[in-house]
C-alpha cells in the first residue's frame, strides 16, 4: 500500500485514540493552570495593548473614563493617566464631536453599539480625526456594565480626503472659468472679425493660448507657476528657431488666473507681431523683461527692426484682451505704446496680487 493510500487508515487511529482518551476519568476536565501562567497571559495582552496604536478605553455607563490601553495614551499624548482618570469622556471631544459622543455612550447604556467619526485633539494639543467605535460590555445576566471605547487615529486618510474635495472645488472653478473666457473670446473675436475666416483664426489661437496656460499647470500637477514658464510656453509657436525672442527676469510665482490671464496677451502680442510687427519681416526681434521692485511686478515686451509702427485707427478686441490682463487687479496697469522703432506694452501689477488671486 502506498503512503498516500496510508494517510486514511492513519487519521482513524489517531481519532480513535483521542476518544479512547476523552473516556478516560478526567478526560475532559481542563487542566489545571499555574499562576505564573497566568501571570503569562495577563504579560501578553498588556503587550498587545501596548504596542496597538489604537486608542482602547473603559468608560462607566455615566460616561467617566476608567481606563486607557498603553497603546492609546501614547498615541494620545497622555503623560499620566491618573489626571484623565474618571473625566467624563465626551467632554474631550469639541463642537458637534461631544454631542456625537454623549449619544454613543446612551446607545451603550441601551445595550446597543454605535460608530462614529470627528476630530478631537490629543492631551497636548495635536489635532487628530478619529474613527470611533463605542459599545456595551455586559455582565454575566446579559446586562450593560461598562462601555468598550476603541479610537482609531485616521488623520492622513482625513487629510486626503479633504485635498480631494479642495482639489474637485478648484477644477469645477477652472473649468467654470475657462468656459466663460472660451465664450467671451467667441464672441467678441466673431463681433470684431471682418470675415469668418479671419475669427475663425482668432478664435484657434486664443483658445490654443489658453489650452497651453492650462496645460502648463496640469503637467505639472501644481495651481503655481512662474512668469518665465508663461512666457517661454506663451512665445515658443513664434520663435521657431529660439533666436528672434529672448527673455530675461527673476523667479516670480503666479497662480492660475494670472498666468491664464498673461498667457492670453502674449499671444496677442506675438499674433499682432507675426502679422504685423517685428516678426513679420526678417532680422525683426522681440525682447520680453520683467522685474520685481518695490512690490511689482513690471513685465515689458519690446519689438525692434520691424516696419514702422502706427496706433489702430480702431479698438479691437486683441487690444482690449491685451489690456484686461491685469487692469483689472487693484493697483495693475497695461499700457502700450506705439513708437517709432517698434510697438512697446508694459505690464504692471502687485506681485502680492499675482498669488492672492488664485
Amino acid at each position: 500500500m502506498s503512503s498516500a493510500e496510508n494517510i486514511p487508515a492513519r487519521i482513524a487511529e489517531l481519532e480513535a485514540e483521542i476518544r479512547s482518551l476523552r473516556a478516560q476519568p478526567g478526560g475532559n476536565a481542563p487542566a489545571v493552570r499555574k499562576d505564573d501562567e497566568l501571570l503569562s497571559d495577563v504579560a501578553f495582552t498588556n503587550g498587545v495593548l501596548e504596542s496597538s496604536d489604537d486608542c482602547i478605553k473603559v468608560i462607566s455607563l455615566a460616561g467617566n473614563l476608567l481606563y486607557m490601553s498603553g497603546g492609546g495614551q501614547r498615541v494620545m499624548e497622555v503623560d499620566d493617566f491618573e489626571k484623565l482618570r474618571g473625566c467624563n469622556w465626551p467632554t474631550f471631544w469639541p463642537g458637534e464631536g461631544q454631542e456625537k459622543a454623549e449619544k454613543a455612550v446612551a446607545s451603550a447604556r441601551a445595550g446597543k453599539a454605535s460608530f462614529f467619526e470627528g476630530p478631537a485633539p490629543t492631551a497636548k494639543g495635536t489635532p487628530r480625526y478619529w474613527e470611533v467605535s463605542v459599545v456595551p460590555i455586559f455582565d454575566a445576566n446579559g446586562t450593560p456594565d461598562r462601555i468598550l471605547s476603541i479610537s482609531r487615529d485616521v488623520t492622513t486618510r482625513q487629510k486626503s480626503h479633504q485635498q480631494q474635495e479642495i482639489l474637485a472645488r478648484e477644477l469645477h472653478h477652472r473649468v467654470n472659468n475657462t468656459l466663460a473666457v472660451v465664450s467671451a473670446i467667441t464672441t467678441q473675436s466673431i463681433r470684431a472679425a471682418a470675415n469668418l475666416q479671419e475669427a475663425d483664426l482668432a478664435i484657434a489661437g486664443r483658445i490654443r493660448a489658453l489650452a497651453k496656460a492650462h496645460t502648463l499647470l496640469l503637467d505639472r500637477n501644481v495651481i503655481v507657476t512662474t512668469v518665465a514658464d508663461v512666457v517661454k510656453s506663451s512665445i515658443a509657436p513664434y520663435d521657431e528657431s529660439e533666436s528672434r525672442i529672448s527673455f530675461k527676469g527673476p523667479r516670480v510665482e503666479m497662480s492660475a488666473r494670472p498666468s491664464v490671464s498673461l498667457a492670453l496677451a502674449l499671444n496677442e502680442l506675438g499674433t499682432n507681431a507675426t502679422k504685423y510687427g517685428a516678426l513679420s519681416v526678417k532680422g525683426g526681434k522681440v525682447a520680453v523683461q520683467w522685474t520685481a521692485d518695490d512690490g511689482k511686478l513690471h513685465l515689458t515686451w519690446q519689438e525692434s527692426g520691424g516696419p514702422a509702427v502706427a496706433a489702430p485707427t480702431r479698438k479691437s478686441f486683441g487690444s482690449t484682451l491685451i489690456r484686461s490682463t491685469f487692469g483689472g487687479y487693484s493697483g495693475g496697469t497695461v499700457d502700450i505704446k506705439y513708437e517709432t522703432n517698434g510697438l512697446v506694452c508694459i505690464f504692471e501689477v502687485p506681485v502680492a496680487a499675482l498669488i492672492e488671486e488664485n
